[in-house]
Order: C-alpha cells, then structure tokens, then sequence
C-alpha cells in the first residue's frame, strides 16, 4: 500500500478477522485494536482499489493450480437510509432511499468451490439522473450502469491475457446481457457464458433467437433435482438444445457495428407439473457449443453462478454491512471490502465441505482437539447421541459446528452456509472460554 505501517496494519487486521462477530468491536474486544480498525478505513491513504487489488493477489495464489476458472460477476444494492451515512451517501431506484450499489466479481473452481474476490466496484445514482432511462438509452456504453459488466469482463481478459494455460470462464445472470459484452472477447482462452435478456434478431435473417433455437430439435435431455424456497424438492426433466446465432447489430449513435457471433444454449422443463412454473434457461456462450458433452459443461458452470448469491447473502445477511454506521462513504465502503474478506472465508469454507468432505480438518485450520471440544459439548452440555470418529474429517467437523448453529441435518440437504457461520460464531465463544478455564 506504500506505507510500512498501513501494510503492517492491514497484515495485522487480516489475522484478527476471523468467523464471528459482525461488529468489529465485538470482534477485536480490544479498545486500542478497534480504534486502529477506525483509524485504518478513515486513512485517507488507504485506497479501495488497493485493498482489492491486495485481496485479488492472494486469489492468484489459490487459483494458481486451477486449469479452469470461473469468474461470476453480480450486483448487490447495500441499503443505507435509516444509518448515520445517509445524508453523504447517492439514491438508488427512489430519490429518498439511500445507499449504494456492490458489483462483485470472484474467482471460483470448476467445482463451484469460491477461492477469491476479484474486483468490487461501487456506484449509486443522483436524485437528478432518475427518471431518464429512455435518454441513457442510446448513450454512450462508459456512461450507462450497464458498463460494470463489460468493464468487469476486460478487467479480468487483462488480468488473465498471459495465462493460456488456463481457461477462464465470465459468467452473468440477464444484466450482463450486454451488445457491447458480446463483442469483447479478446483471447482465445477467455469466453463468457450469459443468461439472455434479449430476445435479439439475427443478423443473417434466421429471424430472431427464440425461432433460432424452436428450429433445432432437442439433442439430449437429463434430469435435475429442484429445490424451491419452502425447501420442497422436485425432479424436472430438462430437454436441451443448443445453435450458433449471429446477433443483428443494434443501433448506435457512433454508427458502431456490434454484430456478434455467438452460441445460444437453451435448457427447458417441457413439462413441468401442474402449478409448476418451467424451468427455463438460455445462455449466449462465447466458446463454440457443437456436442452435447459441451452443452452439458456450460450449463454446469452457468449454474455456479448461485455461489455469488450465496457470497451476497452471507455478506447482508451474516455479515450485516447494511447495519454499519459509518459516516463517510469511503470509509464506509473500505469496511466493506474488509468485511467482504470475512465473507469470502465463510463461503470457500462452506463450499470446501461440500466438495471435499473426506479432507483432514486441519485443511482449514482445526485440530482434533477442536472436533473434541465440539463433541463434548455436543454430547454432554447438548445431551446429542453422536456416534465420536477416531479420526475425523472435515464433513464430521462440520457437521458438529452445523448443529452448533442449530441444524437439524436433515436427509439430503447440504450443509447451510448461514448455520455454518451461527456454528462457527458460537464455537469460537466455547473455545474461548474453555482455554480461559485450562490455561487460566
């Protein structure tokens, strides 16, 4: 960061982060370290894309060994209206509600594992650009919202250039859906796979990518189990087809041509029961789709993409940055950053059990005596039947902080990451406590 002592600091913060506590000074419980922590993301020599550039070389590291990277992008809207930073802060879809926008971009494995945070972006709206979307609409792309996309998309093309030895893969959900997007690929080994917004027209009149796709019949179809937000699961049979499209250049005032050569997947729920609503999903893909072996890849990666809504929910939800009351917008969003980083753990934590139950515990940082203190006080304060491993992995670890953090470990359902996190919170109190009573 150019200064001994900020670096010295943040390396010290890092170490102090730990899965807990939303509140620093319930974190830290140190007045001198919390006051630094103040001190720290007030320091007007503490930019936000130095910490995020910081927290991206330790993603190089992790993903250094991966020959398949994934790189989900999203925006979160971050609420501020009832807190102290309101009044320093732009609106969002109404001019009096307050806050700010959160576009992230990380760095996955093929597994959907989340290794890394690789660019946050920040941006909210004045009271006076409401109102006139119909004249953004031909703007210029580097002044219209929708620019984070394609900005995120070349951000990480420059960032990966030199690495052909990899693939990289851009995924977004509709937003992303994007001409100027469309148009961006610069390296072979660097594609993007796009949820359609656009039910766009072709440009070799084939008519439009609906009727493209309704020509080509289904090539395979295959099975997914389903689970809705009242935790009922379903089986849906999923039917794929998959075409090349060129896409009709759309207008612009420059008088640039964005024609763009793209493969269109399509997998849907012919159907689905009654009451059901289908499953549906088209997706613009940058790499040339010509079997069913590929098709099937890019829907798979396409659906990791729900490990970036998870990073979100943890972030609001476990995290609780919409609860900070911190004055001033830039110190405000370096403690996001910050806090992102805490997230960040959760969540490669939570995605590692799920990818690597049979890893020793001592992968993330625990001993046996960690998995024996959870234990007893599982089995003896808790009065829970558990049957103690003589040598446990870290799905039986986890599954003890789970019910820590109040799981039921029901049949068939993956370990929650909001349970972790409570599990872990409250383990880390327990083990406090019990080093206070041992070693006095």
């Amino acid at each position: 960061m150019g200064d001994y002592r900020l670096n010295k600091r943040l390396s010290k913060l890092c170490t102090q982060f730990m899965i807990g506590d939303a509140s620093m000074p319930l974190m830290l419980c140190n007045r001198g370290a919390t006051k630094a922590y103040y001190r720290f993301i007030n320091n007007k020599k503490v930019q936000n894309d130095d910490l995020v550039a910081i927290f991206r070389s330790y993603s190089d590291d992790l993903v250094a060994d991966c020959k398949v990277i994934l790189a989900p992008q999203d925006t979160t809207e971050l609420d501020y209206t009832t807190n102290r930073s309101s009044a320093n802060l732009g609106c969002m879809e109404y001019a009096n509600r307050k806050g700010m926008y959160l576009h992230n971009q990380l760095l996955m494995n093929q597994q959907g594992v989340v290794l890394g945070i690789f660019s946050q972006d920040f941006h909210s709206r004045s009271a006076e650009s409401l109102g006139q979307g119909l004249k953004r609409k031909y703007a210029n792309i580097a002044d219209k919202e929708s620019y984070r996309w394609l900005s995120n998309f070349m951000k990480l093309q420059e960032h990966f250039a030199s690495q052909s030895d990899k693939t990289i893969y851009s995924i977004s959900d509709r937003e992303g859906d994007v001409s100027e997007l469309l148009c961006a690929q610069r390296y072979e080994h660097i594609h993007y796979i796009i949820r359609s917004c656009n039910n766009r027209q072709s440009a070799d009149n084939q008519g439009t990518l609906l009727d493209v796709l309704q020509r080509q019949p289904a090539d395979f179809c295959y099975e997914q189990e389903l689970i809705d937000r009242q935790g009922h699961k379903r089986m849906a049979r999923l039917w794929v087809r998959y075409s090349p499209f060129v896409s009709n250049a759309p207008y612009r005032k420059n008088g640039a041509k964005l024609s763009a050569r793209v493969w269109v997947i399509e997998t849907k729920e012919e159907n689905p029961p009654q009451g059901q609503e289908p499953i549906s999903w088209r997706l613009l893909c940058s790499q040339a789709v010509e079997d069913a072996q590929t098709a099937r890849k890019m829907i798979g990666y396409y659906a990791h993409r729900w490990g970036i809504e998870r990073f979100h929910y943890v972030l609001k939800q476990g995290r609780k940055i919409e609860d900070l009351q911190i004055e001033h917008e830039e110190a405000l969003k370096k403690a996001i950053i910050l806090q992102s980083w805490i997230a960040l753990k959760v969540c490669t934590l939570c995605y590692d059990i799920r990818s690597n139950p049979e890893e020793s515990i001592a992968k993330v940082g625990f001993d046996k005596q960690d998995y024996e203190l959870a234990y007893q006080y599982l089995t003896v304060i808790k009065n829970n039947k558990i049957i103690k491993q003589a040598a446990p992995k870290l799905i039986d670890f986890a599954r003890l902080i789970a019910m820590i953090g109040g799981s039921l470990l029901q049949k068939n359902r993956p370990l929650g990451c909001v349970t972790l996190w409570r599990g872990f919170q409250k383990f880390q109190t327990i083990k406090e406590i019990y080093n206070i009573n041992t070693y006095g």
